[in-house]
């Protein structure tokens, strides 16, 4: 199969595009893995730290190997104990296991758990790099559990991947009756704003545009997803 594999630490030279290298065998399958045929896999933060050798720090990488975290795509083939998605289902997931293959492959075998049904409204390649990214955002947006229907909330960096869940997350929290107010930049605007955000350009006056917004109350809670 198709896989960019990862041969040694370093920078992207290292990374080796590969047309024969050996597929995962649905034979070999435990009960509670999805064999899936990858459409779409996102690149995140965690792949290039993977590539420089970073991980290395929190586990053992063993190389050769393909990289990849996040993915879109049908299911090839199911364990014995899995129930909730079958052969022919779009779904999207994650690899969590960094020991084993990769996503940026044709094919990928990851645990059950970590493999979700593809709501028919979202295509393949949207779903490809949501994963990764609306964790992230789900576990600030968790500790932000006092926040009430009503309540004001500013996301720091709305138009990044986890910045435009948090966003998402955050409104579904506050409901119509709060606020979220997002900044980004000016050309993002329009897609902030489709998201139900109130949009502040941070290359302008930024504080003073929130302070006007705000009309003198203050902010409930703040999200940075630009350190995340």
């Amino acid at each position: 199969m198709r896989a960019s594999v990862l041969e040694s630490f370093g920078d992207p030279s290292n990374l080796k595009y590969k047309e024969d290298y050996p597929e995962p065998k649905e034979s070999e399958l435990k009960d509670d893995e999805v064999l899936v045929n990858v459409a779409y896999s996102a690149v995140a933060s965690g792949d290039w730290k993977a590539r420089m050798g970073n991980v290395q720090l929190v586990y053992k990488m063993n190389l050769p190997r393909v990289i990849g975290i996040d993915f879109s795509g049908t299911v090839a083939a199911v364990g014995k104990a899995v129930k909730h998605v079958a052969v022919g289902d779009n779904v999207f997931g994650t690899q969590d296991n960094p020991k084993e293959q990769g996503t940026l492959a044709e094919k990928v075998v990851v645990p059950s758990k970590f493999v979700a049904r593809l709501d028919p409204s979202v295509p393949l390649d949207q779903a490809g790099a949501i994963p990764t990214a609306a964790l992230a955002a789900d576990g600030g947006v968790q500790k932000l559990d006092y926040l009430k229907e009503g309540d004001k909330v500013l996301v720091i960096g709305g138009a990044g991947c986890v910045g435009a869940c948090a966003v998402q997350m955050c409104l579904n929290r506050v409901g119509k009756a709060g606020l979220v107010i997002a900044t980004g930049g000016s050309r993002n605007k329009e897609y902030l704003e489709s998201l139900g955000a109130t949009f502040v350009d941070y290359a302008g006056d930024e504080r003073g545009e929130i302070e006007r917004i705000l009309g003198g109350s203050k902010v409930d809670a703040v999200f940075d997803s630009v350190w995340m």
